[in-house]
């Protein structure tokens, strides 16, 4: 059963989610924190398997929350659920690029969560168009693609002609169904791949520091 740890600005909306999420079958609420400190103690008492963030929490507290997940081994690191108000919000996409796995909207249907909850729980990844749109724009930009990365590395940051298309057929509207199909691929693997980019995005945010040490 999926353990989950609730960071929220607010108790009393984050006691709201933390109940619909406890009545969702086979899920668990190990706890509801209010402060990054809260979050970090039940973290090592008791890890969970995904951890759910409101947004506000960009900022310092969010880039040391980043900081001690990217200090944990890959496998036993929690997924990162970011609550977004707007996919509009630029905070979203700047938490996507810090590192976040995924994002639900806030006021959704709690099936709607759940559904956002499990994709992430597989190693998928969502996107919809607006979030597309802010990607490409990023992996275009001249900073990225003279990133000071050498070799192998600046080769694995590229995006292959697949996922490059993906990105294109996203953010023009396709849906992930449309797009498995155009793709020859399943619907699940075009979910792993949008994690893949997310995590081509990431990689530049917490390698950047040892650019010099990759050429």
């Amino acid at each position: 059963m999926p353990r989950l740890l609730l960071l929220q600005n607010d108790a009393t909306v984050g006691e709201h989610l933390r109940r619909a999420i406890a009545a969702m079958p086979d899920m668990e609420v190990s706890g509801l924190t209010v402060t990054l400190a809260q979050a970090l103690l039940s973290m090592k008492i008791r890890p969970p398997d995904l951890l759910l963030v409101d947004l506000p929490r960009l900022g310092r507290d969010f880039e040391a929350l980043i900081d001690e997940l990217s200090s944990q081994p890959r496998d036993a690191r929690p997924m990162l659920l970011v609550g977004a108000r707007s996919l509009d919000d630029p905070s979203l996409m700047a938490a996507i690029a810090q590192g976040a796995d995924g994002y639900y909207l806030h006021g959704s249907a709690v099936e709607t969560l759940r559904d956002a909850i499990l994709q992430v729980l597989a190693g998928e990844s969502p996107m919809a168009p607006t979030i597309a749109r802010q990607a490409k724009l990023l992996f275009d930009a001249p900073a990225w693609n003279s990133a000071g990365f050498g070799g192998d590395t600046r080769e694995a940051l590229r995006l292959s002609e697949a996922q490059l298309r993906m990105l294109e057929r996203i953010g023009e509207g396709y849906l992930v169904h449309e797009v498995a199909n155009e793709m020859q691929t399943t619907e699940h693997d075009v979910g792993l791949s949008i994690r893949t980019l997310y995590r081509k995005l990431q990689f530049d945010r917490r390698a950047a520091a040892m650019a010099g040490q990759l050429d």
